[in-house]
């Protein structure tokens, strides 16, 4: 069975340049057979404890979307950092739509 999912949830991790949490939203769209969301909200809370840039946050979850089997896979994540909006896409990006913050 083919579907088009789309997820929505917060989630943290350190900082890896000063010593703060980073708190922001996800949203993931993808098509294909169906991915188990148990597995990947472990991936997800699994960050919590790990220092890692928003940049490559957003793509770890990308890649491992697709390695789980969804295509046409894009991951858009939404941060507050710095007195700053920090809007990040990986995968298949039409561009960024702001609508929908943090």
């Amino acid at each position: 069975m083919t579907v088009r999912m789309q997820i929505t949830t917060p989630v943290t991790h350190l900082c890896p340049f000063v010593e703060e949490k980073d708190v922001g939203e996800l949203v993931a769209t993808w098509e294909g057979d169906e991915v188990e969301l148990h597995d990947l909200s472990r991936l997800l809370l699994s960050f919590y404890d790990t220092r890692v840039s928003h940049e490559d946050f957003t793509e770890t979850i990308t890649k491992a979307i697709e390695r789980k089997g969804g295509i046409g896979v894009q991951v858009t994540t939404y941060w507050e950092t710095a007195n700053l909006e920090v809007v990040v896409q990986s995968g298949r990006s039409r561009g960024f739509d702001l609508s929908h913050r943090v």
